[in-house]
């Protein structure tokens, strides 16, 4: 579909993200949703209206700024949750399901060659 882009794709020479920070003074996670334009800098996202709107001047390198939005670890846990009820995995997640597969089949097979050979020593053993 035309504009649809994914997060941390480049378009042109603009850059959007999300960048997600242990706030170990909160105790939880600040979450930072970026735009970084080649040439002016970052700017940050801010919730207005249910919207991300994204400031009008660039952060300075080495400031400190308010985050996006700041979670705790049961607000994390439960977007993650309702996120997993609607079929959204983490690329990692699928990625480690499908290596697990794998090695499912793989041992399979091993089995069954196992099975195999366990059969012609039988029937080696069986002859002499």
């Amino acid at each position: 579909m035309a504009g649809i882009r994914k997060l941390g794709e480049r378009m042109g020479d603009v850059i959007h993200d999300i960048r997600v920070v242990n706030s170990y003074n909160s105790f939880g996670y600040s979450i930072y949703f970026t735009r970084e334009v080649t040439g002016e800098g970052i700017y940050i996202g801010r919730i207005v209206d249910g919207y991300i709107r994204y400031d009008e001047t660039p952060i300075k390198e080495g400031e400190r700024t308010i985050p996006t939005i700041n979670l705790g670890d049961e607000q994390i846990e439960k977007i993650i949750e309702e996120m997993a009820k609607l079929g959204c995995k983490p690329k990692v997640e699928s990625k480690l399901e499908g290596q697990l597969e794998a090695t499912k089949y793989h041992l399979e097979d091993i089995r069954t060659l196992m099975k195999l050979n366990k059969r012609e020593e039988s029937k080696n053993n069986n002859e002499t």
